[in-house]
């Protein structure tokens, strides 16, 4: 089974994917930075090699999206050392 590779890849292009996820209804009735936020997430979440970064990343993006707030003082904006991490202490 294993020796076996099919001789066509099903393949679903970047293009459609993103209009698949703009569709979605859950973003009928939101902001439209909301829908940009996640389009981009899909995008870069696409175009990962590894599993590794991929589970990096979507980590990334769910602290994100789970926050309430972006809770950044102007102190932290001015530091250089500001992180998603830092950002959510």
């Amino acid at each position: 089974m294993i020796g076996n590779i099919p001789k066509c890849i099903t393949r679903i292009d970047i293009a459609h994917l993103i209009k698949l996820v703009y569709r979605w209804k859950c973003f009928n009735d939101k902001h439209a930075r909301i829908k940009d936020f996640y389009i981009r997430c899909v995008a870069i979440l696409s175009k990962t090699i590894t599993l590794q970064n991929f589970t990096r990343i979507c980590l990334d993006i769910l602290i994100v999206a789970f926050s309430e707030t972006e809770d950044i003082s102007e102190k932290d904006v001015n530091d250089d050392m500001l992180t998603c991490f830092k950002a959510q202490q």
